[in-house]
């Protein structure tokens, strides 16, 4: 995985991006995610946290009719099948206040998201299946499930 660092007051951090699971308690925890280059940015600017709701259609590549529940929520989508920045803009006009692309693939290899627009898209993520997987489960079930997408600003040790 490639890491960019930065110097904030002295201390040298990482800036890899991070999706951290709030709720519900059995899968809370922070996975270490891949994030676009386009769209809101991730240095400077406080995490996004809201419910992760599953697009309808989960490619996310069409208009979403699932717009009501995505008001403010964190888009699910799978990759594959359109773009990044496609997938993000139907998220993004369907009210979606952050978009989470669960990986098609079981290969866990980070790549950068990489797309232009003139959109102002909200933070975009992808995560590994597996992480994604589980996610998508508690849902299924009836769980509300609460994340933040933000950076990884430990100190890095050395």
């Amino acid at each position: 995985m490639v890491l960019k660092y930065m110097l904030i007051t002295g201390c040298l951090v990482t800036s890899a991006s991070t999706v951290t699971v709030l709720k519900p308690f059995s899968l809370r925890g922070t996975m270490t995610s891949s994030h676009a280059t386009f769209g809101a940015s991730f240095i400077g600017t406080r995490p996004t946290v809201g419910k992760a709701v599953q697009a309808q259609p989960y490619a996310g590549c069409t208009e979403l009719a699932n717009r009501q529940e995505m008001k403010g929520a964190i888009c699910l989508v799978e990759r594959g099948g359109c773009s990044f920045v496609a997938m993000a803009t139907n998220c993004y006009l369907a009210g979606a206040s952050g978009v989470m692309i669960i990986d098609n693939s079981t290969d866990t290899t980070h790549i950068t998201l990489t797309g232009t627009t003139s959109l102002p898209l909200p933070k975009t993520v992808m995560v590994p299946r597996y992480s994604g997987q589980a996610i998508l489960r508690e849902i299924t079930h009836g769980e509300q499930v609460v994340v933040s997408i933000g950076l990884d600003m430990r100190p890095v040790k050395g």
